[in-house]
């Protein structure tokens, strides 16, 4: 079960340290968990599961595919990931809802990508300009937009937002 958890981590680009900072369960717990001292109880396994965008069943092993099923679940979706701060709420999607992502390597000009921006999925709204630069934009417009100039390496994409589920 532990090695199903590490995968899901590593495919979304979340650590164990990130996650247990979100979810105020101790790096001790999956330290045990790990090393198989003990499995997590059920609500702290609910807890990951919920932060993770997937079922529990799918968490514990018991449910296969890419995108788990349970009420998490949505046609095409891959990574589902919950917002933390208010960088979209141009959009009506705030803190605490739950993005619906679909792993792809590019996005056209205007669509919303998860991005991996200093250690943490964020939401952004993808723009190649004419002369070559890349703007990632928040629909926040107290969040100021981030420029890349032609040549200069872009935060790593993860894939296309396709969906929300608003809390």
């Amino acid at each position: 079960m532990y090695l199903i958890f590490s995968e899901i981590l590593q495919k979304m680009g979340i650590t164990p340290y990130r996650l247990c900072k979100d979810t105020g369960i101790s790096q001790s717990t999956l330290t045990n968990w790990k090393n198989g001292n003990y499995v997590p109880k059920i609500d702290k396994l609910r807890k990951i599961a919920d932060y993770l965008g997937v079922s529990l069943e799918y968490l514990m092993g018991k449910s296969n595919g890419s995108a788990p099923e349970g009420s998490n679940a949505h046609s095409g979706c891959e990574i589902c990931t919950v917002v933390s701060g208010n960088g979209m709420s141009g959009i009506h999607i705030f803190d605490g809802d739950t993005v619906l992502i679909r792993r792809q390597e590019q996005i056209e000009n205007g669509e919303i990508g998860a991005f991996m921006i200093n250690g943490r999925t964020e939401l952004k709204r993808f723009y190649l300009t004419d002369d070559g630069y890349t703007v990632l934009l928040s629909e926040n417009k107290s969040v100021l937009p981030l420029v890349y100039p032609a040549g200069k390496e872009i935060p790593a994409l993860i894939g296309k937002a396709i969906g929300v589920k608003w809390k």
